[in-house]
């Protein structure tokens, strides 16, 4: 058995998105912390999940810039290292047009790992949802709505010709 790592179970720091205007916890040491490398400044590592898989979202995965710079993005969890401070995550999908976006402020602390969490909305009319705890996708009444109209169309063109006839 294994001890916990230093600040892992502590009580979560309060941060401000100013785009999104909540308050996100950042669960504070959230996980292993990152070792910084020699001869470089501190570092942190950002835990980042793309939620969804090619099936249920999109055959292209989202769009994710880390203060700036494209990654290769794909669903699932991958760590990212940063440079401890300020970071700006960045998403959006693309498929006839960019949809989906969707931003994240936070500081990160030397050798902390920061869990980021990004849900792509259900169609492409709408913003994602991005934050430190796993997401809800956006646009899913949307969809069955017009997945329930189509089935209420289907079914009255049956109906009425035995019902008027």
């Amino acid at each position: 058995m294994t001890t916990p790592q230093p600040g892992y179970g502590q009580q979560p720091q309060q941060s401000f998105d100013p785009q999104h205007g909540s308050g996100s916890p950042v669960p504070a040491g959230y996980g292993a912390p990152a070792p910084a490398p020699q001869g470089y400044g501190a570092q942190a590592t950002i835990d980042l999940t793309i939620q969804g898989n090619v099936m249920m979202r999109s055959f292209v995965p989202p769009t994710v810039w880390v203060n700036g710079h494209a990654l290769t993005a794909k669903y699932g969890q991958r760590s990212v290292p940063v440079a401890a401070g300020p970071v700006r995550v960045d998403v959006e999908c693309q498929w006839l047009r960019k949809y989906g976006q969707a931003s994240l402020t936070f500081d990160a602390q030397p050798g902390q790992t920061v869990p980021v969490f990004y849900a792509a909305p259900a169609h492409q009319f709408t913003t994602g949802n991005i934050g430190h705890v796993p997401q809800k996708f956006k646009g899913l009444g949307f969809v069955w709505g017009i997945v329930g109209l189509a089935l209420a169309v289907v079914v009255l063109s049956f109906l009425l010709p035995v019902l008027l006839g």
